[in-house]
């Protein structure tokens, strides 16, 4: 059924390759094909659209509740930083005089 072919050489019925072929000589005769109906293509549109869709709003909410999440840290980062500040400030001047 399959014949076998040593590695890195070609088998006699498949033609190698060739490197100079360019899109015009690949020309296809759709005349031999019949149409493709107008139900079956407006169902894959729509289901293309479907799935899109569908990702995308995925997507867009997973982003939103990412952002949303980094928007709480970053504000109870401020929090903490407003605090270490005020106690900073709470300090006398004179606990700066020592310095390393």
């Amino acid at each position: 059924m399959f014949e076998s072919v040593a590695p890195g050489s070609e088998p006699a019925n498949i033609p190698a390759p060739s490197n100079k072929m360019t899109y015009t000589e690949k020309k296809i005769d759709y005349s031999q094909f019949d149409c493709i109906s107008h139900k079956k293509t407006t169902t894959l549109i729509n289901y293309f659209i479907l799935n899109s869709s569908q990702f995308l709003n995925n997507f867009s909410s997973d982003a939103e509740i990412k952002v949303h999440d980094i928007d709480e840290k970053l504000d109870e980062l401020e929090t903490m930083i407003s605090l270490f500040e005020s106690k900073l400030d709470s300090l006398p001047e004179d606990a700066f005089e020592w310095e390393p």
